[in-house]
């Protein structure tokens, strides 16, 4: 399906559920076509009988989602094999922008790739992610802008024993939305979480807990963290959260190169927290000036002007920087 203007809908039902192998494109070198849709808008879904959707990219596009009410959803429903979606702008997601799961479904997802997106003012109905990854095995997030209210990315199970494995969350910038209760950047279930060279922005408005990245957060297996190269600042509870729930299995993170500023609630400010039965690796981090739980080897910061560039008084240049070549090689 070849979206050719500006303003053409795409020539397929909303809620269309096909086959293997579709290209759902606007036209490379063309503005992307703007699309206002009520979600969902497009779903490639199996169920408990038949074959899961595979091959799938949807791309170049510009999707508004304009749904009034309880009956919206998210915008983009994909469960299956090989699922790209890239390329394009999302806006005002009912819920979610992009979702995995549904309650009737036994396979999982997997290869679900989603790169170069801008996804902004998800969750109308009070909760709203970029992504809720639910039983999605080798999720790549890469380059792009993502909001979110309760969380931005969320990889979890709707489906007793299908939990999430290995998403990759790499060169994206993440940012909180202004939401009164918890917000987190990233909340996952999953063994094999890796997050490096991000930056995470933490919630306004009321937000009273929350944190960048949180790991152990439900299941009844092991879950595992690896946090590299990420600037982390302004989430309400601390940067990282370990072991939140009291998981069967063993929650252990490896933090390590991050950047933290004023991640705390007020009175405390901490690189991380632990909770119930962890194992936390922490090393390498730099942390402004009072600021605890930042493991061995910690750079502190005491000038914020030769940490960070300012761009509301066009300071450009980095000062002496104690962070530079502080860090530690990772693999």
């Amino acid at each position: 399906h070849k979206i050719d203007t500006e303003t053409t809908t795409p020539n397929f039902a909303s809620g269309t559920s096909e086959s293997v192998r579709m290209i759902i494109s606007g036209v490379p070198g063309m503005a992307r076509p703007q699309i206002n849709v009520t979600s969902p808008f497009i779903q490639f879904r199996g169920n408990a009988t038949a074959n899961t959707r595979n091959w799938v990219t949807i791309e170049n596009l510009n999707v508004t989602d304009t749904s009034v009410g309880s009956g919206g959803s998210c915008i983009f429903q994909v469960i299956g094999n090989h699922i790209r979606i890239q390329h394009a702008n999302i806006a005002d997601a009912w819920s979610e922008a992009i979702c995995t799961h549904r309650a009737d479904v036994v396979p999982v997802t997997s290869d679900l790739h989603l790169n170069d997106l801008h996804v902004t003012n998800p969750g109308r109905d009070g909760l709203g992610y970029s992504l809720y990854g639910s039983g999605t095995d080798d999720v790549l997030v890469e380059n792009s802008y993502l909001e979110g209210l309760q969380q931005v990315l969320q990889f979890t199970s709707s489906v007793p024993g299908q939990f999430p494995k290995r998403p990759v969350i790499r060169n994206n910038y993440l940012k909180g939305l202004n939401h009164n209760g918890l917000c987190n950047g990233i909340a996952s279930e999953s063994p094999g979480t890796l997050v490096y060279n991000n930056i995470f922005e933490g919630c306004t408005g009321g937000a009273t807990n929350g944190a960048a990245i949180v790991i152990g957060y439900n299941g009844n297996q092991g879950q595992s963290l690896e946090a590299y190269n990420n600037t982390i600042f302004n989430w309400k509870a601390s940067g990282i959260q370990v072991g939140l729930f009291n998981v069967s299995g063993p929650t252990t993170a490896i933090i390590r190169n991050n950047y933290f500023y004023n991640n705390g609630n007020g009175t405390t400010l901490a690189c991380y927290q632990t909770f119930n039965s962890t194992t936390v690796t922490i090393d390498h981090n730099a942390a402004v000036s009072g600021t605890s739980s930042c493991g061995t080897n910690k750079v502190t910061i005491t000038d914020l002007s030769s940490a960070f560039v300012s761009s509301s008084d066009l300071r450009l240049k980095l000062g002496t920087n104690p962070a530079v070549d502080a860090g530690v090689s990772v693999q």
